[in-house]
């Protein structure tokens, strides 16, 4: 696919024209070596320039002798090897504990729910009551007819791969122009990929367990034609509403994703697909590689109780 991905992206913007070489960037090119390199030198991920030039900016950090520093510098590193030597033998004594923010409830397998919260659970909204009845029900709980549904909301999750996704629930309180929306998330179920907005977090207790889970609005299957002509790459949908709410386990949400307004010619043509009111998926590029360096979102103090 990669090869596909770089022969068609020459025929189209380069078309073998010396004046349009500038648009085949090392980046494009090296796609086509990318397998070849890794059956020679292992994924890219172990000798990416990236790690290299973070391990220089760490050491130039600790450089405390600017007389010799290069002499200095040796002895970093020599230091920094009999550190990492000593925790790979015993891991016990750098163990990787890190606190909770104030207020924050873990729910395992690296899922936290963080704070804003409320202290009461509160009745909700008929359709969102209705999602309520059918999920617990679902799960074996008998509810009485007159029964009322009600939930304590909370605002964020932190994710196991650093991000913090966020919900309705607190984003639409504050202008668009102070926010940085991040509660679309991508949401993985028995190898099924579905996007959703998320309203917000909850904890209920069914039978003996108290389970962590989010109220979400259901993004549309793709626009099949698109997601054919992109080779899988370009999943373009409809926001679900209220028509498409759904309860899910946390532990389901994958990661934080963006959903981007799908772009329009700016001069329609005969036979272009109607992209009005559609968005299209947006994942963020390196999120594994930038996890594994230890870069995560801050986590800030939330707005306290509802």
């Amino acid at each position: 696919m990669l090869i596909l991905f770089v022969e068609e992206y020459e025929r189209i913007y380069y078309g073998r024209r010396v004046d349009r070489l500038h648009f085949i960037r090392q980046s494009i090119h090296a796609l086509t070596h990318t397998t070849k390199e890794c059956e020679h030198v292992g994924p890219g991920a172990y000798h990416t320039q990236w790690t290299m030039e973070n391990a220089i900016g760490n050491f130039g950090k600790e450089i405390k002798l600017h007389s010799d520093p290069y002499a200095n510098l040796s002895e970093r590193g020599v230091r920094r090897a009999q550190v990492n030597a000593l925790k790979a033998m015993l891991p016990d004594i750098d163990p990787d504990v890190r606190p909770l923010p104030r207020g924050a409830h873990d729910v395992g397998s690296g899922y936290i729910l963080l704070r804003a919260m409320e202290n009461t659970a509160n009745p909700v909204r008929a359709r969102e009551g209705g999602v309520l009845r059918k999920y617990l029900e679902d799960s074996g709980e008998e509810l009485p007819a007159d029964w009322i549904p009600r939930v304590a909301r909370w605002a964020r999750l932190r994710l196991p791969n650093g991000q913090i996704a966020r919900s309705y629930w607190k984003e639409s309180l504050k202008p668009i122009s102070r926010i940085r929306i991040a509660r679309n998330v991508k949401i993985v179920q028995q190898h099924i990929v579905q996007y959703a907005e998320v309203q917000y977090y909850m904890r209920l207790r069914i039978g003996e367990e108290i389970r962590a889970l989010a109220l979400v609005s259901y993004y549309s299957a793709p626009d099949q034609t698109l997601l054919d002509l992109s080779h899988g790459t370009i999943w373009s949908c409809t926001a679900g509403g209220d028509t498409d709410l759904g309860i899910v386990d946390v532990r389901k949400i994958e990661s934080v994703v963006a959903m981007i307004p799908h772009p329009r010619p700016i001069v329609p043509r005969p036979g272009d697909l109607d992209l009005s009111g559609r968005y299209c998926v947006v994942e963020k590029p390196g999120l594994e590689v930038a996890y594994l360096g230890g870069i995560e979102e801050d986590v800030e103090e939330g707005d306290g109780e509802a």
